[in-house]
């Protein structure tokens, strides 16, 4: 096990670990590691993060509050490795994969964030969006419905939350006045639209106060800030 010395992480900084093996022992791994330093100096407010925690308990999710640490999982990973981890390691497993709703009302938008893990998942955010609103693999098959979320939940995952990882929420993730203007305009309206939610295509897009224009355009404008 790697030995964590939070003394030697800068003040300001997200600490990331990551460790190989069977996932549900080493999510155990890694919150034994995170007390072991807290024991030696508070880790609280320095926003440890468990990374990958697609597989974890109730009850390390509940330990991960405790320790003041974030979760970070990949929900794109049941689009098509549910299906396998049932087939290897059980149906019970396979409905608590990605326990997105554990996650967020033990941790809270601001203590967990939806990601791809690309190129190991798919990178289209508006598939992740399905998947968490649906818990639905591509055949259509519900896994762990209990788990699904909102979907104004889903989009602040994909938004409001991951700011947090590195100590710039009060700089962007929301439409806000200060923000970075950083939007979207989408093909539908994401509150309304039906099911089928994953076909959305954006239209357009501001990034970092700057307009990003559509392959094939020329025009390009600045955006102010919000």
């Amino acid at each position: 096990m790697q030995v964590l010395d939070p003394a030697r992480d800068r003040d300001g900084m997200t600490s990331e670990r990551c460790w190989p093996g069977a996932a549900t022992n080493r999510d155990a791994w890694i919150l034994d590691a995170y007390a072991a330093a807290d024991q030696d100096k508070s880790i609280k407010d320095r926003r440890y993060v468990v990374i990958h925690g697609s597989l974890m308990t109730r009850e390390q999710i509940v330990r991960a509050k405790h320790l003041g640490v974030r979760v970070d999982a990949q929900n794109v990973f049941i689009w098509d490795k549910a299906a396998a981890v049932e087939r290897n390691m059980g149906t019970a497993l396979a409905n608590r994969a990605v326990p997105s709703r554990w996650l967020v009302d033990t941790l809270g938008i601001e203590g967990t964030a939806a990601g791809t893990d690309n190129q190991v998942n798919i990178l289209n955010p508006f598939v992740g969006l399905y998947i968490m609103v649906t818990r639905k693999d591509p055949t259509g098959k519900v896994y762990g419905a209990d788990q699904a979320l909102t979907r104004e939940e889903a989009l602040r995952l994909y938004t409001n939350a991951g700011p947090y990882y590195t100590f710039d929420e009060r700089r962007k993730g929301a439409i806000e006045v200060g923000k970075l203007a950083d939007m979207g305009v989408l093909s539908d309206d994401y509150l309304t639209v039906p099911e089928s939610l994953s076909t959305s295509t954006p239209r357009a897009c501001a990034i970092g106060c700057s307009t990003k224009p559509r392959s094939g355009s020329r025009r390009s404008r600045s955006c102010r800030r919000s």
